[in-house]
């Protein structure tokens, strides 16, 4: 959605025209003490104000132009007080970043390039925090889900949209669908779901939750078909078969609770597997050191 300020457009027959073209999106002006008016304009007419996807609640927030106050070092002012309430920061004619503040400190806050594709999302709702980032022309770049004493992951994908890193800790994947209920842009409703995506080359797993069986899942599912390196850090992967990642090479286990004394426990675990396999290229190393 276009995000312009109406200095930028003229008016034509009532109509609002951007660059010879009628307008939809969102208008914005700033009025001399930098305060702010949103509007959602369709074909050219105001339908009605905006309300920021950075709020919190249905109430109604100051909103201002914070452009160039907006750093992770000065907390933004408003006539000389950190700032409480919506802030907009704009590149020349364009709106591309939304704001909420208390006291000039960030509690959410969104991006969008120059055609108004949102880039970056970092709105928590009332049960969790969540974070994603975009690449340009709209492929998922990054998820984060975090709650301050239940579950925490996140999920990373690859410029063409493929999977590069999963991590969850808490009971993130067995909450796949309380998630997906209450997140804004989260995609996986449950483990099939996760099943339908490609692994990169090199293809990352992290965290408790990540179990022999859920990583059997993936396997079975082709999701590491084309996979050439595997890592798996501090999950509950204990053995899996390696014959349905034929294109495989190397394997890093990197698990704080696997002691020097258990690595031949570890080892047995996947040597029978490994032979089977017969693949002369494939490495396992545990902990730094290479077991088979």
């Amino acid at each position: 959605m276009n995000r312009i300020l109406f200095s930028a457009m003229e008016k034509r027959e009532g109509k609002y025209i951007y660059k010879n073209k009628i307008f939809s999106g969102l208008g914005f002006s700033v009025d001399s003490q930098e305060k702010v008016s949103a509007f959602v304009v369709k074909e050219g007419v105001i339908l009605n104000s905006y309300h920021s996807i950075c709020a919190p609640d249905n109430q109604e927030y100051m909103q201002v132009n914070l452009t160039g106050q907006l750093s992770d070092y000065v907390l933004p002012e408003y006539f000389g007080k950190p700032y409480s309430g919506i802030g907009y920061e704009f590149t020349g004619d364009i709106c591309d970043r939304e704001i909420f503040l208390k006291n000039g400190v960030t509690y959410s806050e969104v991006h969008w390039d120059k055609n108004g594709e949102m880039m970056y999302f970092d709105v928590p709702n009332e049960s969790f925090g969540e974070v994603y980032e975009w690449y340009p022309g709209g492929i998922l770049k990054t998820i984060k889900i975090s709650t301050n004493d239940k579950f925490s992951g996140a999920i990373n994908f690859s410029e063409d949209g493929k999977l590069n890193y999963l991590s969850s800790r808490g009971g993130l994947l067995e909450n796949l669908e309380y998630i997906y209920n209450k997140a804004k842009f989260f995609p996986f409703k449950k483990i099939s779901d996760i099943e339908k995506l490609e692994g990169s080359k090199e293809v990352s797993f992290f965290g408790e939750d990540v179990s022999s069986e859920f990583l059997c899942h993936i396997i079975s599912a082709g999701v590491l078909a084309n996979t050439l390196a595997l890592r798996l850090v501090n999950t509950d992967i204990k053995n899996f078969n390696l014959k349905k990642i034929p294109l495989l090479q190397k394997i890093n286990i990197d698990n704080e609770k696997i002691k020097k004394e258990d690595i031949d426990v570890f080892k047995n675990a996947f040597y029978q597997n490994y032979l089977e396999v017969n693949n002369v290229d494939l490495s396992i190393f545990l902990n730094g050191v290479k077991i088979l």
